[in-house]
């Protein structure tokens, strides 16, 4: 009898386990709104391996992924809060942070970092934690920094009789460097667009596009009229970089064919070079400016949605692809980009990673003198700058004009903004 009794006890517990089993091992999903092509290609496979490796560390959450266009990534994620379909997590191209903030799509990563004891914001490299702010409020983690880096055609340089860069060389020095490189008639060029680095030239000449309470455009002041007439020289007084329609594509694939012996980019573009490009090429040095060297520093950027049913899920997905050192290292190793973190093993990976350049330490210097570039501000205001650069990069307009009715129409939808009536 004792024996039966045990029987029916364990078949009793089998069968409460099998009950329990699909509550035990039941997944929260998670939509995460991403912007890289849902192409099956190299960069494709490498950002899904990232979140395959989430998903192996956090087995109760499944990971939906969803894609959208680069172009159109900030409207349709409006649109699909608007609609009451926003995803959980949101993928923050750099120009759109503001108005998403300010919107009230993004929730407030403040509650879930102060009750995190493991979360140190000193972990971070110097500006990316602070960078992911509005107004002091932390509405996102940077998953990855950059800083704009001059890549260069070594094969090109030594044919000219130059030398690598070298440490402290100014932007003098490289305007120098792309008149002697350059040779309009057979189509050959110094640089692909001193505009790519735009930020980082409006920095190093000390210059900035709002003021410090982030109230009012700072456009035409001597500092940023200086450095426009730089850049603006590059094309046209000097034709040390292509004019409009010279060359087909725009700088990159310039750069790639050999068009150009010079280009800003970013290390994600390294794995690929190394594949495709045949002339022998490297990274330089930061470079350095009347106020200094300042290298435009930023990333794309990760945030919780306001509306998500899911904010803890949410947030751990934010927290491992930003700071975890796991992810952080990975990315590394692939190629994918620069890390946000200062964990030595993950630094490490970075240096010794197959995809790095020769000179791989130019890049982290540049990363060291890295600063936030464009101050964040609402999108119509930054289209009204763009297109003043536009402008007078394509020589339609005089400088010091284009500046002033730039500063004039910003600085009065940024005013009707801020007081709430726009």
């Amino acid at each position: 009898m004792k024996k039966v009794k045990t029987v029916h006890w364990f078949v009793a517990l089998v069968l409460a386990l099998i009950a329990m089993a699909p509550a035990a091992f039941a997944q929260t999903e998670i939509t995460l709104l991403w912007w890289v092509a849902d192409d099956g290609g190299a960069g494709y496979r490498n950002e899904m391996a990232l979140i395959e490796l989430f998903e192996q560390y956090h087995p109760d959450i499944k990971v939906n992924v969803e894609f959208a266009d680069w172009n159109v990534i900030p409207d349709q994620t409006i649109a699909r809060a608007a609609a009451g379909q926003s995803p959980d997590v949101l993928w923050i191209r750099e120009d759109s942070f503001w108005d998403l903030a300010t919107r009230g799509l993004l929730m407030d990563l403040g509650q879930f970092i102060a009750k995190d004891p493991d979360f140190d914001p000193d972990n971070f490299l110097p500006g990316v934690y602070e960078s992911a702010q509005i107004n002091g409020v932390q509405y996102a983690l940077h998953r990855d920094v950059w800083a704009p880096t001059v890549f260069y055609n070594r094969s090109w340089f030594q044919e000219a009789g130059l030398g690598d860069p070298e440490p402290g060389w100014t932007y003098f020095d490289l305007l120098d460097i792309g008149r002697r490189l350059s040779n309009p008639d057979q189509l050959k060029f110094g640089l692909g667009s001193i505009d790519s680095n735009r930020a980082g030239v409006i920095l190093s000449f000390g210059a900035n596009l709002m003021n410090e309470d982030r109230t009012a455009l700072t456009l035409t002041t001597p500092e940023m009229i200086q450095a426009v007439t730089y850049m603006h020289s590059w094309r046209w007084v000097y034709h040390a970089e292509p004019r409009p329609g010279e060359l087909p594509d725009w700088y990159e694939p310039q750069w790639v064919r050999g068009d150009v012996a010079m280009n800003f980019w970013g290390p994600w573009a390294w794995p690929h070079y190394k594949e495709i490009i045949e002339f022998d090429w490297d990274v330089a040095p930061p470079l350095t400016g009347p106020a200094g060297a300042a290298s435009y520093l930023d990333g794309l950027l990760l945030g919780v949605s306001a509306f998500t049913q899911y904010p803890d899920e949410a947030w751990k997905l934010v927290r491992f692809l930003g700071y975890d050192v796991r992810a952080q290292t990975e990315q590394v190793r692939r190629g994918l980009a620069s890390p946000t973190v200062r964990y030595p093993e993950t630094l490490e990976a970075f240096f010794e990673s197959e995809n790095a350049p020769r000179s791989v330490h130019n890049y982290i210097m540049a990363l060291q003198a890295g600063r936030p570039g464009y101050p964040r501000m609402p999108m119509e205001v930054k289209a009204v700058i763009d297109e003043a650069f536009t402008l007078i990069l394509e020589d339609q307009e005089a400088i010091t004009s284009a500046l002033n009715n730039a500063q004039q129409r910003g600085n009065a939808i940024l005013n009707e903004i801020l007081a709430g009536r726009r």
